[in-house]
């Protein structure tokens, strides 16, 4: 009884990551405006509107519709509830109504939250698995369930933490087909694993890259030639229909299919996309590393840095250990970024989710690395290590609480007084301050803070409001110190997301970051 009640106590802290991640998500769904749920909005109106139960836009590939359909399907069952002579006129009016409503809009952010929150669970098992080691899983979860970059971007109606959910799950799968004692078995979880990489592929379409490992693990843990041929057809076709399924709108309206594949490829290999344009090779690959190591792992970039050199000692570790099952594990990772820098000349972050389960399980690996490479002989030292690791996690946790509370409360916030206060507690700095802003600070104190300039050449930092910006291609993006602070809700990274079009904040940024911006907005 005592051993059975362990083992459930083991799931406990899992269990309040997955609760914390969903509470704070769920509080924060109604953050604002969000640029691309118009495009899974309008589809699912088009649809109840017309009947005819198909995408027609292409951008993205069809989980997120199918989400969006999962979505209504409260409001189908509440109609016929309430109506005792339903009709198909009086049902469709019904459901129309309702994809219009804010509340619709709130519940199916929580869908996509809840969905995202897999990710969790698929890394965790995913070390298990593995590395057999409790522990060690439940900080890779952690590093991924308490991560800014993840529950942010988790919120949107929008398939890029799905598609890691999906990508994730691949993974598990695979490393389930390795403990696999026959190749009946194996067969079993590596026909699973082409499933789940064709869901990935239908949430977006570079996510097709899963069928790499899937095919590593094919070659890997299956036997005799014979075999591993039989499989990788299996595979191929058991992903095509699968993707079929889910995504059959690629191919019933090919045409539409293949303008919007072409406008997507001619934004990001060649026209480029304002602000968050870059140039293929080495500084895609810069900005990249920068977002890795700085941001992914912690609002904080100490923090972030810290983990992020964790997982380089975590993939040297696995690379060292030559185990064919590393390479399932590293396989994407290695592809996904040489495709990334090599092809494509623009950078959004969100691109980048996919990958941050993988440098979780990394970093994880790193710190039981070091910790037995180090502190193991030494009892203190151990605790004082495991101490400092949980100190890092807490500070992640405070965050994720704080940032939620930013939204919550983002109508109820002064951030005029925020930023008076920020500029009296900065005596040896000048600021730069907008008419806008200025009128704002004036109303506040009945006079102007003796801190303040217009002119550039006399200030070090610069104020204004985001909505002051009319040209939302004066942004630069990608940058992890591109502003020094802003006054606003958190429910987005600012600096990867400069031209964000939900509520207006105060930006504060350094002057000699301006340059484009500086002229489309009015100094006092």
């Amino acid at each position: 009884m005592k051993i059975n009640l362990l083992n459930k106590l083991t799931y406990l802290p899992l269990v309040l990551l997955l609760g914390l991640f969903g509470v704070t998500g769920i509080l924060g769904v109604d953050f604002g405006h969000q640029w691309d749920e118009p495009i899974f909005l309008t589809s699912l109106k088009i649809s109840l509107e017309t009947g005819v139960f198909l995408p027609h836009s292409y951008i993205y590939p069809s989980v997120s519709y199918d989400l969006s359909l999962l979505g209504i399907v409260p409001d189908i069952i509440g109609y016929y509830l309430v109506n005792p002579e339903p009709t198909v006129g009086g049902l469709n009016k019904y459901l129309v109504d309702s994809a219009n409503s804010h509340d619709f809009l709130l519940r199916l952010r929580v869908l996509f939250l809840l969905v995202s929150s897999l990710t969790i669970i698929w890394t965790y098992l995913t070390v298990i698995s593995w590395r057999k080691n409790s522990l060690e899983a439940l900080l890779a979860a952690a590093l991924v369930g308490l991560s800014w970059e993840v529950a942010y971007h988790s919120r949107w109606i929008a398939p890029n933490v799905i598609m890691a959910q999906f990508g994730m799950m691949t993974i598990m799968l695979l490393f389930f087909a390795a403990k696999a004692q026959n190749n009946q078995n194996k067969r079993f979880w590596l026909r699973l694993a082409a499933v789940a990489a064709a869901l990935a592929c239908a949430t977006k379409y570079q996510a097709g890259l899963f069928l790499l490992p899937v095919w590593m693990g094919t070659l890997f843990f299956t036997r005799t030639f014979k075999i591993k041929f039989i499989v990788i057809v299996e595979t191929f076709f058991i992903f095509g229909l699968a993707y079929y399924i889910v995504s059959p709108g690629t191919f019933l309206e090919a045409y539409q299919s293949i303008q919007h594949l072409k406008l997507v490829a001619l934004i990001y290999n060649e026209a480029g996309h304002a602000g968050y344009t870059t140039h293929s090779g080495l500084e895609h690959l810069h900005l990249m590393a920068n977002y890795f190591a700085l941001v992914i792992f912690s609002k904080y970039s100490l923090i972030s840095l810290f983990f992020f050199m964790m997982s380089i000692v975590g993939t040297i570790y696995l690379i060292k250990e030559r185990k064919i099952i590393s390479w399932v594990a590293l396989g994407f990772p290695i592809l996904y970024i040489l495709y990334l820098s090599l092809q494509i000349k623009v950078m959004i972050v969100r691109n980048l989710v996919v990958l941050i389960p993988f440098f979780a399980i990394f970093a994880a690996r790193g710190v039981f690395v070091l910790q037995n490479r180090f502190f193991n002989k030494n009892s203190l030292f151990r605790a004082g290590f495991a101490t400092f690791i949980i100190t890092l996690l807490l500070i992640n946790t405070f965050w994720l609480i704080q940032s939620t509370a930013s939204i919550v409360n983002r109508h109820k916030t002064n951030y005029i007084q925020q930023l008076a206060e920020f500029i009296e507690g900065n005596q040896d700095k000048r600021f730069l301050v907008s008419t806008q802003v200025l009128n704002d600070l004036s109303s506040l104190h009945g006079k102007i803070p003796s801190l303040v300039t217009n002119v550039p050449e006399q200030a070090e930092i610069a104020v204004f409001y985001s909505s002051e910006v009319s040209n939302w291609n004066a942004w630069t993006a990608n940058q992890f110190n591109y502003t020094l602070t802003w006054f606003g809700p958190d429910e987005v990274n600012f600096n990867y997301y400069p031209s964000w079009a939900g509520d207006r904040r105060i930006v504060v940024m350094s002057v000699d970051k301006l340059q484009n911006l500086a002229s489309l907005i009015k100094w006092q």
